[in-house]
């Protein structure tokens, strides 16, 4: 046999042209400086992401430590529509409450130890006075004496009212009673006192009978507070009018006098504690200025609201709402 020629078998797998290795190679490099960077990326991320909540929590942290020391002159400023946010405003309206309660408690005290310390000195000088041979210790003297007693005593009723009421320790003995009748039978003891002034008391009762649930100790406390300062502030021969009304859920009662009313930018005020309209009013004509913020923590008690409009020159209505039982 004669040999025609060769057949010769080979592969190239596995074996790249240049350029297709060099087109891998540069792939396989972008490949992994693309990893690098998404992975730089993702750590940036994560870190920027943890001191956006890491941060804020330590400033609350810090603020709060600070609080907890007495310093009440803190505020968060975090400005974001996230749950850290709603925690930062949250920590702000607190702090505010704070400090309020504090300017308050201040005030409460500073405003109880002039209010003591008055009644106080009189009696003293009296006292004294009288053991040095200055003065006799006739009825007059001891009568004034009397008052101051008197004034001191009441002081501390309503400061023990106030106290309990805020530390939610008043109790309350609520029965069923028809409020009617009850303000009817309080308008009807109390008219003598509007006769020593020559002031007319009306009733104007929208409705026969309204029940409601309270304590009607404390109620005659609020409607007696109420009658005593619109006597004070009604000038002779004007009207001192009782309202009753019954609403759909609610009882609204109203007490209206024809005194010199009230600016509009004190009405918020004449529920606050110590506070009188004009501050150089004596106790004989203004009272301690406990009356007002009694009524309001005693309505507040029974779930009631209390409150005031008035047009100075015209007069002064104080509203009440009870909620009715049926």
């Amino acid at each position: 046999a004669n040999t025609v020629g060769y057949v010769m078998v080979g592969s190239t797998a596995g074996i790249l042209p240049l350029a297709q290795k060099i087109l891998l190679n540069q792939i396989t490099f972008l490949i992994i400086i693309m990893g690098l960077f998404i992975g730089a990326l993702i750590i940036l991320i994560t870190y920027l992401q943890m001191r956006r909540i890491i941060n804020p929590l330590k400033v609350l942290s810090e603020s709060s430590l600070a609080i907890a020391d007495g310093d009440l002159e803190q505020h968060i400023d975090i400005e974001s529509n996230d749950e850290i946010g709603d925690l930062a405003n949250a920590f702000n309206n607190m702090a505010a409450d704070l400090k309020e309660q504090q300017i308050l408690r201040k005030k409460t005290t500073a405003d109880i130890a002039h209010e003591l310390r008055t009644p106080l000195t009189v009696m003293q000088i009296d006292l004294e006075s009288i053991e040095d041979g200055i003065i006799e210790p006739d009825k007059e003297v001891l009568q004034r004496l009397q008052f101051q007693v008197a004034h001191l005593g009441n002081m501390v009723n309503d400061l023990r009212i106030l106290s309990l009421s805020d530390a939610g320790e008043l109790v309350l003995e609520k029965e069923r009673l028809d409020i009617v009748q009850f303000l009817n039978s309080f308008v009807e003891r109390m008219r003598s006192l509007g006769t020593e002034k020559k002031i007319e008391f009306k009733k104007q009762f929208e409705t026969d009978h309204a029940y409601t649930m309270i304590d009607s100790k404390r109620i005659n406390q609020v409607f007696s507070n109420i009658l005593h300062n619109a006597l004070r502030h009604s000038p002779e021969n004007s009207k001192i009018i009782f309202g009753i009304k019954q609403e759909k859920k609610n009882i609204l009662l109203s007490i209206h006098d024809q005194g010199e009313g009230i600016p509009n930018d004190k009405i918020d005020a004449i529920f606050n504690r110590f506070y009188r309209l004009e501050e150089a009013r004596s106790r004989d004509t203004g009272g301690s200025g406990l009356g007002l913020a009694i009524c309001k923590n005693l309505v507040d008690a029974h779930n009631g609201k209390i409150w005031a409009e008035s047009e100075p020159g015209i007069g002064t209505t104080f509203y009440i709402q009870l909620p009715a039982t049926f």
